[in-house]
């Protein structure tokens, strides 16, 4: 009964049922013992699959450690791809608030992102000509009489932020889509762990970037 009891365990815990009526027959050399052995397992597995949806140990302990068990084809090449290999570099980090400096760094140059910073975190990211041309009808709209600071904070321009999340250099592609769906965001900002500042940011990465890459 000790044995039979040991080999359901097995049976059930890996999800491995053959294993364990093989293992049960190496150990007692009585192939009698089969038949009440094969009920066991079955009965087992039935218990942990269909009653309590368990998954089989080793998935679990590599779920644990963060090691992905998906084996299609898209999820094996984003595992295998860096973010820093697809990444855009082309992002402008500023205040929320900007200072003249930031301002006028904003409209002349060309970064297709602009990150906004309020107390040395992220707070928004916008589209940098959506921005610029935004700022561009702000001033306009300012030239007669325009006040020392045109723009008060980014987000009161009106325009939409880009819903953005942290993700780190050394993630895989597959690990950055987990957090878009984790975080329900469009993108992400990559930033050095060993660097929270504005000198840390590495670059943005979009859902239509990692998609057009498989």
């Amino acid at each position: 009964y000790v044995t039979i009891g040991m080999i359901a365990f097995m049976g059930s815990t890996l999800h491995a049922p053959l294993a364990a009526l093989i293992t049960l027959l190496e150990m007692t050399y009585n192939p009698d013992i089969i038949l009440p052995g094969m009920l066991a397992v079955i009965m087992a597995n039935v218990v942990s699959r269909v009653v309590c949806k368990k998954e089989p140990v080793f998935l679990r302990l590599l779920k644990v450690r963060g090691v992905s068990v998906h084996s299609n084809p898209v999820s094996q090449w984003l595992q295998r791809a860096g973010v820093e290999s697809v990444m855009d570099p082309s992002v402008l980090a500023v205040s929320l608030t900007p200072e003249d400096k930031e301002l006028q760094a904003i409209l002349a140059g060309k970064s297709r992102w602009i990150l906004a910073y309020q107390e040395k975190l992220p707070a928004a990211l916008f589209d940098g000509d959506r921005l610029r041309n935004c700022l561009v009808e702000k001033q306009n709209a300012n030239t007669p009489n325009r006040p020392e600071n045109p723009c008060p904070a980014l987000t009161e321009l009106g325009l939409e932020p880009v819903p953005v999340a942290r993700c780190y250099p050394q993630a895989t592609l597959w690990e950055a889509r987990e957090i878009m769906n984790r975080t329900t965001s469009d993108a992400l900002y990559i930033q050095s762990p060993y660097d929270p500042e504005k000198s840390g940011l590495r670059g943005i990465l979009t859902r239509k970037i990692i998609d057009s890459h498989y």
